[in-house]
C-alpha cells in the first residue's frame, strides 16, 4: 500500500494515533474559546483539522498500525521501534502535542557542552531491506527545555544519516555563545550550512514543526521547512549513501526534548495542522501549537508584527485543505463584513512543461490554482463554459488529467480554464502543448563558453550558458551553478561560474605604514599608536603586540581618519598572523578595523553607533585555533524600545529601529546579538567558516560594502557585503540591510584603528597591517 524507500533507523519521534482516512475533507472551525490577546491560550472546536493523509508513508506504519504511529503503546520496543544507547526515549503522557503520549529525551552531557557528551537516545528499524533508493521526506515536531547551564558554543545534533561512508547529512541546532540559539544547522558536502529560525530564537517549551527532504540520487537535495516555511533548498555536491536516520538529544547541556508527530515516506509529509491568525485578512501569522487534534485544537497566540486588530482565524490541515475563515472577537474591534470575492483562480505550473521523449504513449497533463477551484480544458482557445473536457482530478488546489493514445511526431495544445465557488471564471486560457518527437537522436548537453569564468553579475538568459542542450536548475548570486540539459536521452553538464572581484574606485585615502608620522597624514585621535616596524608586505609595517592578557597591544589607543562620506566602500590592505596566533579564544574578539557612520561624531564611542561596521578574523576555540574572516554591523543607538522589549521583529511596524537583531529578523547566514546595555546592544555578525588564513605569511584582503536601497518609504534588504582572501570569494551577501528610511541618506565616513580584546589577550601575541586603501567601489 505504501512504498518502501529504503531502512531507516531512527532515534526518538512521536506522532498521534489517529484513524487513517481515505477522503480529503475540508476542516471546519465551529468554536474559538479564549482571550484574544498575546501569549494566551486559544482553543479551536471543529472537524477533520487534521487529516493525515498516509498514501506515501513507508510501509512500517502498515506493519506497526496500532501503536507506532503515535507512540501509544506500552514501550518502544513494544511499538516495533527498537533502542539503542544509555537509556533511550521514554513515553511521556504529561507532554504531548499529538495523542496521548509523546517521547522524551534526556541529555547526560557535562555542562558547558561544545559538543558535551552524549544525551538519551533510541533508534527504530522500520523496513524490510537494507540499502538506499536515494531519497526521503520526513516530518516531526520537536520541543526543548533547558534545564540549566548554557546551550552548545558548538552544535547539537538532532538528526542525522548513517551508512556513509562519507559526507553525512546532518540536521543541528546552531550552536551559540549566549542566549537562545537562533540556527538550524544543515549540514552537507562535510560542511555546516546555517539558516535562521523563522520567528527568532528558539524558545523553551515550544512545539516546532520540521521538514526535511534528503535524496542522495543525483540531482541530490537537501531542503528544510520548519514551521511550514522553507528555509534551504540546496544541492549538495558530495554523494551521501542513506541507509539509515538517527534521532538523538547528542553533543549538548543539560537539556529535555520531546519529539511528536514523525512520518517518513517517499514525498513531502506536510505539517498535521497549521493554524494561522491575520489581523485585515491579508497577512497570516502560523501560531504555536499546543495540542492538535481532529476535533479540539489549541494554540499560543502571537499577534505581534500584524496589521490590523480584526482578528481572524483559519487552519489547513495536512492534505492542504484549508478552512473557511472563522472571525475572532475581541482585540478591540468587531471584525469587518466578509468580502466578495471577484478574483478568478490564478493558474500556475502547468505540465508537462517540455518536449516528451520519443515513444510516449500516455502523460498527465497538470495545473496548479492558488484556491479550490474547477478546470476545464480543449484544443480550441475559447470561454470555460465552451471548453469541452472537465480535468479528471479538480476541485482542489491540484488538478490532473491524463492524455492517452499519444504518438511520434504528433503536437497538440491544450487551453486550459478554470472558476472558483464564486463563480469567477478565467478570462484568458493558459496554453499546454504536448509534444512527442519524430526522432531518437541523443542530444548530450554541453557547457558554453561561459563555465569557468568569472562575471560581475550572470542569470540564466545570460549568452554562452550551454553551446549544446537547454539552460536548467540555474542557481546562485555568484557564484553561480547551472545545467546544460539533454534531449531524449542524453546525459545533462553540469556548469559553474564565480563572481568577479570588485575594482577599486576614486581613492579616499591610502595609508602604507611606512613611518609613524600619522598626524601628517589626516589621522587623529591615539596618533601614537602601534609600532611601525620593517618586513612588510612593502617596505614597514603597522605591527600589534599584545601581551598576556592584555585588552590592548603596545601603543593601541584607536587612531582615526576621516574620509568624504560615500554609500559604497572599497576596504583593500594586506594581514599577517603570527605562528601560534590564538586570537581571543571567545565567539567574538579581536576587535580590528571599524568604520562608523557620517552621523556618528569625530569622537563617537566605538560600541554605542548609528552604524558601526566591523571587519576582523576570529580563531576557533581551542586548536588548531583557525582563523576565520568575519564582517559585523552595530547600531546600538537606533535600537527602539518604545514597541516593547527587545529582541522584537519591528520591520512591520515602524522604520524608526535598530536594523539589526533587536528590532529586525537576521537574514540568512547571519548571527544576531541583543542585550541590554544603555539601551540595548544590536548587532549582526557574518563569519566566513569555510574560510581560513594561514599563519606567518601576508594575505590580501579586499571587502566591499555597498549601503541598501529606500523604497516606498522603507529600507531595502539589497545591500551589499563582500570580501574576497587573496582574490577568494569568502563572503557574498546582496540581501543585507545597512539603513532603514529613517536614515536614507546615511553613509560611512570615519576610519578607525582599534585593536581590542575585551577579556584579556589569551597568549603573548603579534600581527600585522600592511598597504591599506580606502575607496569609492567600481561599477
Amino acid at each position: 500500500m505504501r512504498k518502501t524507500f529504503f531502512k531507516p533507523l531512527f532515534i526518538l519521534a512521536a506522532l498521534l494515533l489517529l484513524p487513517s482516512f481515505t477522503l480529503a475533507a475540508t476542516p471546519t472551525i465551529s468554536n474559538v474559546s479564549g482571550t484574544v490577546s498575546n501569549g494566551q491560550i486559544l482553543t479551536i472546536t471543529g472537524s477533520n483539522m487534521v487529516q493525515e493523509d498516509k498514501s506515501n508513508w513507508d510501509d512500517f506504519f502498515d506493519r506497526h498500525p496500532s501503536t507506532a504511529y503515535g507512540f501509544e503503546g506500552s514501550t518502544p520496543t513494544a511499538d516495533g521501534w527498537n533502542e539503542i544507547g544509555g537509556g533511550g526515549g521514554r513515553y511521556d503522557s504529561s507532554v504531548k502535542l499529538l495523542g496521548n503520549k509523546s517521547i522524551k529525551y534526556h541529555s547526560q552531557g557535562a555542562w558547558p557542552a561544545g559538543p558535551g557528551g552524549l544525551g538519551d537516545y533510541s533508534a527504530i528499524n522500520p523496513s524490510v531491506t537494507n540499502g538506499d533508493s536515494g531519497e526521503i521526506w520526513v516530518r516531526f515536531y520537536v520541543r526543548y527545555n533547558l534545564l540549566g547551564g548554557a546551550w552548545p558554543t558548538n552544535y547539537m545534533k538532532l538528526m542525522d544519516t548513517q551508512g556513509g561512508p562519507v559526507n553525512q547529512y546532518y540536521l543541528d541546532v546552531a550552536g551559540i555563545a549566549s542566549g537562545q540559539p537562533t540556527m538550524w544547522n544543515a549540514t552537507y558536502d562535510s560542511a555546516p550550512h546555517n539558516v535562521s529560525i523563522p520567528g527568532g530564537p528558539l524558545v523553551n517549551n515550544r512545539w516546532y514543526t520540521v521538514e526535511i527532504n534528503w535524496k542522495s540520487s543525483s540531482p541530490r537535495s537537501y531542503k528544510l521547512w520548519s514551521d511550514g516555511v522553507q528555509i534551504l533548498n540546496a544541492t549538495p555536491s558530495m554523494n551521501s549513501t542513506v541507509n539509515y536516520l538517527l534521532f538523538g538529544i547528542i553533543n549538548l547541556a543539560s537539556l529535555d526534548a520531546w519529539m511528536d508527530g514523525l512520518a517518513f515516506g517517499s514525498s513531502r509529509i506536510y505539517p498535521a495542522s497549521t493554524i494561522e491568525v491575520s489581523g485585515d485578512g491579508v497577512n497570516w501569522k502560523y501560531q504555536e501549537p499546543v495540542f492538535l487534534s481532529e476535533t479540539s485544537s489549541q494554540i499560543k497566540l502571537n499577534l505581534s508584527g500584524l496589521t490590523g486588530t480584526s482578528y481572524r482565524i483559519r487552519i489547513t490541515n495536512n492534505r492542504q485543505e484549508t478552512s473557511a475563515i472563522y472571525s475572532l472577537s475581541g482585540g478591540g474591534t468587531t471584525p469587518p463584513p466578509p468580502t466578495t470575492d471577484t478574483t478568478p483562480p490564478v493558474i500556475s505550473n502547468p505540465q508537462p512543461a517540455s518536449t516528451l521523449t520519443f515513444g510516449t504513449v500516455s502523460t498527465i497533463m497538470r495545473v496548479t490554482t492558488n484556491e479550490n477551484a474547477t478546470c476545464k480544458y480543449g484544443t480550441t482557445n475559447t470561454t470555460y463554459a465552451s471548453l469541452p473536457n472537465t480535468f479528471t482530478t479538480t476541485g482542489g488546489t491540484s488538478h490532473a488529467q491524463t492524455l492517452n493514445g499519444l504518438t511520434n511526431s504528433s503536437s497538440v495544445t491544450y487551453y486550459v480554464r478554470c472558476i472558483d465557488g464564486s463563480n469567477n471564471a478565467n478570462t484568458s486560457s493558459t496554453a499546454i502543448s504536448v509534444v512527442v518527437p519524430g526522432t531518437t537522436a541523443t542530444v548530450n548537453g554541453a557547457c558554453g563558453s561561459a563555465n569557468g569564468q568569472s562575471f560581475s553579475t550572470l542569470t540564466s538568459t545570460s549568452p554562452n550558458l550551454c553551446s549544446a542542450g537547454t539552460v536548467g536548475s540555474f542557481s546562485g548570486t555568484g557564484p553561480w551553478s547551472w545545467r546544460c540539459n539533454s534531449t531524449n536521452g542524453g546525459t545533462y553538464a553540469s556548469c559553474s561560474a564565480t563572481l568577479s572581484q570588485q575594482t577599486s574606485g576614486t581613492v579616499l585615502f591610502s595609508e602604507p605604514f611606512d613611518n609613524n608620522s600619522f598626524a601628517s597624514r589626516g589621522w587623529y585621535d591615539n596618533t601614537t599608536h602601534g609600532t611601525v616596524v620593517s618586513g612588510g608586505q612593502s617596505g614597514n609595517a603597522l605591527q600589534w603586540a599584545w601581551a598576556q592578557g592584555a585588552t590592548k597591544p603596545t601603543n593601541g589607543g584607536s587612531m582615526r581618519k576621516k574620509f568624504t562620506p560615500t554609500d559604497s566602500l572599497y576596504v583593500s590592505f594586506y594581514v599577517k598572523f603570527q605562528s601560534g596566533w590564538r586570537g581571543s579564544q571567545k565567539a567574538y574578539h579581536p576587535h580590528l578595523i571599524m568604520i562608523p557612520s557620517d552621523l556618528d561624531t569625530d569622537y563617537a564611542p566605538l560600541a554605542n553607533n548609528y552604524l558601526q561596521t566591523y571587519i576582523e578574523f576570529v580563531s576557533d576555540v581551542g586548536s588548531p585555533y583557525t582563523i576565520r574572516p568575519l564582517l559585523g554591523l552595530q547600531d546600538e543607538k537606533r535600537v527602539n524600545t518604545s514597541n516593547g522589549t527587545p529582541p522584537n521583529n519591528l520591520t512591520a511596524v515602524t522604520e524608526n529601529r535598530s536594523v539589526n537583531y533587536c528590532n529586525t529578523p537576521v537574514s540568512s547566514g547571519a548571527l544576531g546579538t541583543c542585550y541590554a546595555d544603555a539601551p540595548y546592544y544590536s548587532a549582526n555578525t557574518w563569519k566566513a567558516s569555510s574560510a581560513s588564513l594561514s599563519t606567518n605569511v601576508w594575505h590580501k584582503v579586499d571587502v566591499y560594502f555597498k549601503m541598501n536601497t529606500i523604497s516606498g518609504g522603507k529600507g531595502q534588504s539589497n545591500g551589499i557585503m563582500q570580501q574576497w582572501i587573496d582574490g577568494t570569494l569568502v563572503i557574498n551577501r546582496s540581501d543585507v540591510l545597512y539603513r532603514t528610511a529613517q536614515d536614507a541618506t546615511k553613509k560611512w565616513a570615519q576610519f578607525v584603528l582599534a585593536p581590542w580584546i575585551g577579556d584579556g589577550s589569551p597568549i603573548a601575541q603579534t600581527m600585522w597591517l600592511d598597504q591599506l586603501t580606502v575607496s569609492t567601489s567600481g561599477s
